[in-house]
């Protein structure tokens, strides 16, 4: 297994997760943790926004299972609500670790651009 050097604080983020031990990650675990433990930004405005999203869509839901119960009330449409409420949270997540991942892969290939314009010899 090959093991990949991180930096920083995701370091540290890692020795508090897996415990204060050699790290030998693999690629696929790397990308998880450099995804979730972001030096700059933890989260942007679409994790938040899907994140509370989410957690009204389950509010709505279980509002809808009580009134089903109860018998109190239309339940239809707080279940409708709460499934659309929680379907854009998660398409708002997915789409805040595309943009991530789109973001860090561009900045990397302008980082080899630049040094390869550095490194060649100029005429």
């Amino acid at each position: 297994m090959q093991s990949y050097e991180i930096k920083g604080s995701i370091l540290c983020k890692c020795e508090q997760l897996y415990g204060n031990y050699d790290l030998a990650l693999t690629h696929a675990q790397t990308e998880f943790v450099y995804l979730c433990y972001n030096d700059n930004h933890m989260m942007n405005k679409y994790m938040r926004r899907g994140i509370w999203l989410i957690l009204i869509g389950v509010a709505f839901n279980l509002l809808g299972y009580y009134l089903m119960e109860e018998d109190l009330f239309k339940y239809g449409w707080a279940m409708i609500t709460g499934t659309v409420a929680f379907g854009l949270g998660f398409l708002f997540i997915l789409y805040s670790l595309i943009r991530k991942m789109d973001r860090r892969a561009l900045l990397n290939e302008r980082a080899a651009d630049t040094e390869e314009n550095e490194t060649s010899p100029k005429s």
